[in-house]
């Protein structure tokens, strides 16, 4: 063992394994604000702490090791019950996990530990005492034994429950879980933690009024409490929170680079342009009688190609796929934080993030969901006082769900709180110049609501830390639009708002519309088109100089796409130059519509998208560029950026 040991072999190891500590860390401490007595979270915390602890101190990394260590021993006090958990706790664990979390920034750019002042961080997590708040409550834990001929356990026991929480006693646990207790998973007894101010024979008075009651001990004290949580452990029961998730395990996975991913999925994408090609060598030689056998052993080969083709490329595909949970688990901290700081009470659900979606996309979403989210709790939920007011319930509900729909991923922030003021919205664009009073007085309340993107747009009447500034919704919707995804917005005055952003799978391959205009062929996006139309030339008509006709009842624009990607202006189009039939692709951006004219519509095929580069990064209009099955180029039209091009140009 003469060699000397080298921690640069093992830094990618320690930060990627310490990143994943850090960010479990995060999500559990803040499930233990509001789960103060779930043991398992206790354990999974003190666990996290203490590997970090170990992996920093064996990479000689002296004050981490100290930080975690101390941050250790603190949880170890709330494991032996000398500490209680509460919003102090909680807001000092999150301080040291925060100074871990740049620390280890700090190490991944530089490959050693900063030399910071860490005298305040360690003497407040020494010095942290801990006491419970003062006040008149107490805890008991009940045991309840129901009558031996009582038929239906399970409805008793929620209505024990019920009754407990209508009286105003605040329900800590149960033993055993409510989900086990719902689905009568136990004997004829069940014991229950309650908080209350009131003398412990009311509360046996209370439970006991439930019928089929037959005996009702109340115990106090927190010698109680170790006693059921050991018996408990001993016993290895489901825990008293149910199946609530705890993050404990890290990922069992091998890393790959994703520079090697892009490049095995660069592969892919060859090999589908070679099986486009060869089936359209197949479609060229069934002009060839003497070929035809040829032509057969052809045909079976590119199918087997494309089969094996579209398997790899399915498996890279999933492996370039990563749960939304990487980024929804960001989420719990931020909304805290803000409800903190705004004094408000916030309850913050997350569903559907085991949802999957592609790397390259899970970066690009990460900016508008926490504009999205600043906004809901800041001008979305209500004060306390405002909600009690209104009726409401005094916590505001801000719920980020995600879900898979076809071919793309939906995304969606929703809150119960004001809502969006139509009428306010209309003075302010009136206000700004955007419309006239007698232009908006014919909008729909979409078309008005669909405003709140315009850049600079706000109706705050007040700049906050969190928002307020006149920015976001405009970021918020040309972040999702450049990965060529779409924002809805819908929202009812005193109820709440919803926001809708539904995204591609993936970025690399696609399904397009193959157009022609003149010699050149274009592929539109099959997630943009409505729907392919032959437009008579009598069905048209002018409005502000811009050619038009009736698509479901409302006003479709006819542009040519030959016209937008030169920049050409669309009245200049002559009565004379009009076909008598105009081959439309009726195409959709968030919630405008329009027809895209062009010479011929050629078919639907999979393409493989390839950046443009970047002397021609920034052309509106164009997303990238496509091989076609003959070796020519195919330009990919983007949608949004094309219409956005015809509004500015006065369309």
């Amino acid at each position: 063992m003469g060699d000397t040991f080298d921690v640069s072999h093992y830094l990618g190891v320690f930060i990627e394994e310490a990143k994943e500590h850090i960010e479990s860390l995060e999500e559990n401490l803040v499930k233990l604000e509001k789960e103060p007595y779930n043991q398992d979270l206790i354990q999974a915390i003190f666990r996290s702490f203490h590997t970090i602890k170990g992996s920093s101190g064996s990479m000689g990394f002296q004050q981490m090791t100290e930080l975690a260590h101390l941050l250790e021993n603190l949880l170890d006090r709330v494991r032996r019950g000398e500490v209680s958990v509460s919003s102090s706790l909680i807001d000092l664990l999150l301080q040291g996990l925060d100074f871990l979390k740049r620390m280890l920034e700090e190490i991944t750019k530089k490959g050693q530990e900063p030399d910071w002042n860490m005298e305040e961080i360690f003497s407040a997590l020494q010095d942290f005492r801990g006491e419970k708040e003062k006040d008149d409550s107490g805890e008991y834990w009940l045991t309840v034994k129901l009558a031996s001929d009582c038929s239906m356990k399970g409805v008793r026991a929620y209505l024990v429950i019920s009754r407990l929480q209508d009286s105003g006693i605040e329900v800590v646990n149960t033993v055993p879980s409510l989900s086990d207790l719902e689905g009568e998973n136990f004997g004829q007894s069940f014991d229950i933690l309650v908080r209350t101010a009131l003398p412990p024979e009311e509360v046996a008075k209370i439970v006991g009024s439930v019928a089929e009651i037959e005996r009702v001990e109340v115990k106090e004290g927190e010698e109680e409490e170790k006693n059921r949580i050991e018996e408990k452990e001993e016993k290895n029961t489901i825990p008293p929170t149910g199946e609530q998730k705890i993050t404990t395990n890290l990922k069992k996975t091998v890393r790959v680079d994703v520079e090697r991913l892009d490049s095995l999925l660069n592969l892919v994408g060859e090999l589908v342009i070679d099986r486009t090609r060869l089936e359209d060598i197949i479609q060229r030689l069934k002009d060839y009688q003497e070929l035809v056998q040829f032509r057969e052993i052809l045909s079976d080969t590119t199918t087997h190609i494309g089969r094996v083709t579209n398997d790899l490329q399915m498996e890279i595909m999933k492996a370039r796929m990563l749960p939304l949970a990487e980024v929804f688990n960001r989420f719990p901290r931020l909304i805290r934080d803000l409800a903190r700081q705004s004094g408000k009470e916030i309850d913050f659900i997350i569903e559907g993030e085991e949802t999957e979606l592609d790397r390259s996309l899970l970066e690009e979403i990460t900016d508008p969901l926490i504009h999205l989210l600043r906004n809901a709790v800041d001008h979305g939920i209500e004060s306390r006082e405002e909600r009690i007011n209104k009726g409401k319930p005094p916590q505001g509900k801000v719920i980020l769900r995600a879900y898979q729909e076809e071919n793309s991923v939906v995304i969606v922030v929703e809150d119960d709180g004001r809502g969006l003021d139509v009428e306010k919205i209309k003075d302010k664009v009136v206000g700004m110049g955007l419309v006239t009073p007698e232009e908006v007085s014919k909008m729909s309340e979409r078309e008005i609501v669909d405003f709140i993107f315009y850049p600079g747009f706000s109706t705050s009447d007040e700049v906050t830390e969190v928002s307020g500034r006149g920015v976001g919704m405009d970021v918020v919707k040309r972040n999702i639009e450049r990965v060529n995804g779409q924002v809805r917005v819908e929202s009812q005055l005193g109820v709440g708002t919803t926001f809708y952003l539904r995204l591609p799978l993936t970025l690399a391959i696609i399904r397009a519309l193959l157009v022609k205009v003149g010699e050149s062929i274009y592929s539109i996006p099959l997630s943009d088109v409505v729907e392919i139309e032959k437009v008579e030339k009598k069905d048209t008509y002018w409005v502000n100089r811009v050619l038009t006709t009736l698509f479901r009842g409302k006003t479709l624009p006819l542009l040519w796409l030959e016209a937008l990607l030169d920049s050409r202006k669309y009245n200049f189009i002559s009565e004379d130059e009009i076909p008598e039939v105009l081959y439309t692709v009726v195409v959709s951006a968030s919630s405008s519509l329009a027809g895209l004219v062009v010479d011929e519509v050629l078919g639907e095929q999979e393409i493989v998208i390839k950046s443009l580069g970047s002397y021609m990064r920034d052309v509106r209009g164009l997303g990238g560029a496509t091989i076609l099955g003959d070796g020519g180029i195919s330009l990919i039209i983007d949608v949004a950026s094309l219409l956005w091009k015809f509004s500015r140009a006065g369309g």
